[in-house]
């Protein structure tokens, strides 16, 4: 289950970010300036979010600060600084005719193909001391209107005896996600769910691990829920009903929102 805690801390930490949107939408979106997560035992945190136009430059969290870079309404770049180590990560961005190709880091990265607009295979690798790439699991991204609705991976390991299978769904309200209007986004697929349409509301994720005849599988829901501003458009708070926890502890249990005007 740790990659499907990586889903929710994402999902908490960064919040929702655009994959597409309609104009109406577009033009009632603000951008968001700032949101503070209280956690179950009344601890705040405050990510504030600065722009150039509608380019979204930083985002600075609790414990790193994350840096964009851009070519032609693309980002390019994202530097994510650790305020505890003072070291910083640099993922660069690949392209081919604005769809990504690749995310890459020093020591790992993600490829994407394309088997449709809606239908995206992957590959996860790490990169070794001498340059190599080594695949650690394969994958799929499945879209619809604009949200990411299902994402697989799959580890096969043990000369191909075992086999390790994460599926994620999604579901969404139709309302429009807090940085509707920052351009770049809509690109970066490592977002997930993070980079959809609209807000999503349940996250379901069903793990399984098939060696030889025997199979174990395991399932866990994650459930959202939402007030909106006066327009009804966009969300002033989120409340998260299921959290799994980590180290003994929950995740933000409710999330204000605060906008640019």
């Amino acid at each position: 289950m740790k990659k499907s805690k990586g889903v929710i801390s994402l999902f908490i930490v960064f919040i929702s970010l655009i994959f597409a949107c309609s104009g109406e939408n577009k033009s009632a979106a603000s951008l968001v300036k700032k949101v503070i997560e209280t956690t179950e035992d009344g601890k705040e945190a405050a990510t504030v979010y600065t722009y150039e136009g509608d380019l979204i430059k930083t985002i600075d969290a609790a414990a790193t600060v994350t840096t964009f870079t851009y070519s032609n309404e693309l980002i390019t770049k994202k530097s994510v600084l650790n305020k505890e180590t003072k070291t910083t990560v640099v993922t660069t961005y690949l392209y081919d005719n604005e769809k990504l190709v690749e995310a890459k880091t020093d020591s790992n990265g993600v490829k994407y193909t394309y088997k449709s607009k809606d239908s995206i295979t992957f590959e996860q690798y790490d990169i070794d001391a001498d340059n190599n790439q080594k695949v650690l699991f394969t994958g799929l991204l499945i879209y619809e209107k604009g949200n990411l609705a299902k994402e697989e991976h799959t580890t096969v390991s043990n000369e191909g005896k075992t086999v390790e299978k994460e599926t994620v769904d999604y579901e969404y309200d139709d309302k429009v996600n807090p940085l509707a209007t920052a351009k770049g986004f809509a690109n970066l697929l490592d977002y997930k769910e993070v980079a959809s349409a609209n807000n999503v509301t349940i996250i379901a994720v069903t793990n399984s691990k098939k060696e030889g005849e025997q199979e174990i599988s395991a399932a866990n829901l994650y459930m959202y829920s939402y007030t909106y501003d006066a327009k009804g458009m966009l969300p002033t708070e989120q409340i998260t009903s299921d959290v799994r926890p980590q180290k003994g502890k929950s995740g933000a249990l409710k999330t204000a929102y605060f906008y640019n005007e």
